[in-house]
């Protein structure tokens, strides 16, 4: 067991205290704190401490030295000597960008069309930081809001027809099957499996792209910025006016998108890509809740406080909603516009009080929250982040630990099975494990393969 210290990434839609008062090495921390990186990816690895050693080494290198002890024979027989997840908890302040991810062959010929033409790694211009297509899943430490994939299209329509402005009606008629000729050009930006697209899929496309490249449009460019709030706050009042009791609660849905799209619109003046939220889903996780974003899926996280874990990639490809780089045309071949609720990840109880979350059939990952209780795990490549109280590790060969809030550990597969107990203090809310369980109080998170 290897003491392990995060990557810190300070980006501006991150909370000011809130990573910050859950671990106590980043209190200094001034300013926003967005991400803190459990992590081997080769750009920002975790340094670990390993046994013995009177100096610390970043985990990648640890990895690739000793493959077979830290990762266990079948694990590297698969993904070799790298760690193959990435493990984050995130502070959500302000929204961040809305972005996808690249399907598998896409980060493949992303990655190598960026290194021919000499682009940086660590390029603010770069989209394709490695060739790994990229799945994630966020669990809820606190109530959590986020935008996820795209909604049925009714809903869509009756959103953006609401708002009245001329972007959200043109929106509108792409998603009804009316086009004028700007808007049937976008068209070019269609993926070569757009030949295989349902008429749905077509319509979605348009809409989307409508939004995302609105600003190279020749109608975007002689419009100028627009207003959103005040055209989405009125928009929401006349959905409250218009329904009420039994109706109302059906339409939480769309009020949440309207919530989304007000908070985004606050945060970045004039964004086309406002419009968007309001063709997407609207998500609302408890504590302890998940939600799994496959490679292709439209998302943008609003506000709370969660644990992130994902493929080992830090593939981003954002089409607005951020002050970071934009990459529309990459965000247009790669978005899956395929109308289809969340997918909420598959769990399983550990006891009362610990549930581990797994998006079906994926190997690379699974991620185990726990509130009290004890639990074992299986010889694999492990993280383990006491979130507050105290944590009680033991595995083979005598090995054990004590975690308090705050501290994390690397768990090689070579130590073999562990056995964890999680101390007093852990929930601060709810009735143990699970939903309704307020994390950031205590507990613990446990990363590890799903193999």
């Amino acid at each position: 067991m290897m003491p392990m210290r995060p990557v810190p990434k300070r980006y501006a839609w991150g909370s000011s205290h809130r990573l910050q008062a859950m671990f106590p090495d980043f209190t200094a921390v001034d300013g926003p704190l967005a991400e803190l990186w459990f992590s081997g990816h080769r750009q920002s690895p975790s340094t670990v401490l390993p046994e013995g050693s009177g100096e610390g080494v970043s985990l990648d290198e640890l990895v690739c030295r000793e493959p077979l002890a830290m990762l266990g024979e079948r694990v590297s027989s698969v993904w070799g000597p790298e760690l193959p997840y990435l493990m984050k908890v995130i502070a959500v302040h302000m929204p961040l960008s809305l972005q996808v991810h690249p399907v598998a062959f896409e980060a493949r010929a992303g990655f190598h069309r960026e290194q021919m033409r000499g682009v940086p790694v660590d390029s603010p211009r770069r989209s394709f930081k490695d060739a790994v297509d990229k799945y994630e899943m966020v669990v809820a430490l606190e109530p959590f809001a986020a935008s996820v994939g795209f909604a049925p299209l009714p809903r869509q329509v009756r959103l953006l027809r609401a708002v009245g402005h001329p972007l959200t009606d043109r929106m509108a008629d792409a998603l009804s099957g009316g086009l004028d000729a700007e808007g049937v050009g976008l068209d070019v930006f269609m993926p070569i499996a757009a030949r295989a697209w349902s008429l749905t899929q077509r319509r979605v496309f348009r809409a989307f792209a409508t939004a995302v490249a609105y600003g190279e449009t020749s109608a975007g460019a002689s419009a100028g910025p627009i207003d959103w709030v005040p055209l989405l706050q009125a928009a929401r009042s006349s959905l409250a006016a218009s329904c009420s009791g039994e109706r109302r609660a059906a339409d939480r849905h769309a009020f949440d998108a309207l919530d989304n799209a007000i908070v985004a619109a606050s945060a970045f003046p004039g964004d086309p890509c406002v419009a968007c939220l309001l063709m997407m889903n609207a998500v609302r996780l408890a504590p302890g809740e998940a939600v799994a974003i496959a490679p292709g899926t439209v998302h943008a996280y609003i506000h709370g406080l969660a644990a992130e874990i994902m493929t080992n990639s830090d593939n981003v490809l954002r089409a607005g909603l951020t002050v970071k780089h934009r990459d529309v045309p990459s965000v247009l071949r790669n978005v899956d516009v395929m109308p289809a609720p969340p997918y909420r990840a598959e769990c399983r109880r550990l006891g009362a009080d610990a549930v581990t979350y797994r998006p079906e059939a994926l190997r690379e990952f699974s991620l185990t929250l726990a509130s009290a209780g004890g639990f074992a795990t299986p010889a694999r490549p492990r993280v383990a982040i006491c979130l507050g109280g105290e944590a009680h590790l033991s595995a083979g060969g005598g090995r054990a630990a004590v975690l308090h809030g705050g501290e994390a550990v690397f768990v090689p597969a070579a130590d073999g099975e562990m056995r964890i107990t999680v101390g007093e203090g852990a929930p601060v809310a709810g009735d143990g494990g699970g939903p309704g369980t307020q994390y950031a109080g205590g507990g613990l998170l446990l990363a590890s393969t799903g193999i």
